[in-house]
């Protein structure tokens, strides 16, 4: 994200992205992650995908992923952050506030516990 001066992680810059697609447009119009050597194939609708993989119990705890690099992200990393930035905006007062609080330079699970008032490991719940 330019607006953070390349400050913001993996999981904030792409989950943004992803969740605002989803907003625009609808649908996750990325479903095909092709830089892994299996090739994942996620469906366009990332909801779906999201609850499918949360039923079989694959999805990565967020402590886990809040520090990864994309080049390591499986595909139920992505439905990850994609579900967890979605979450946090659904308050966009604090979600901004999050955003400047990492452009001000706080450390993510710092920023996340001002200003949301939970650690991530209460989040991810």
């Amino acid at each position: 994200m330019k607006s953070l001066d390349y400050q913001a992680k993996t999981w904030l810059s792409i989950g943004f992205a992803y969740a605002c697609e989803r907003q625009i447009m609808s649908k996750n119009l990325v479903h095909y992650i092709a830089y892994q050597i299996n090739e994942p194939h996620l469906g366009p609708d990332w909801v779906k995908e999201l609850k499918k993989y949360a039923e079989l119990n694959k999805l990565r705890p967020f402590d886990d992923i809040i520090d990864r690099e994309l080049r390591t992200y499986e595909p139920p990393d992505h439905l990850t952050v994609f579900a967890m930035v979605s979450y946090l905006y659904t308050d966009p007062s604090r979600f901004v506030r999050l955003v400047l609080a990492i452009k001000g330079g706080q450390d993510d699970r710092a920023a996340l516990k001002e200003v949301y008032g939970l650690s991530v490991l209460q989040l991810q719940v």
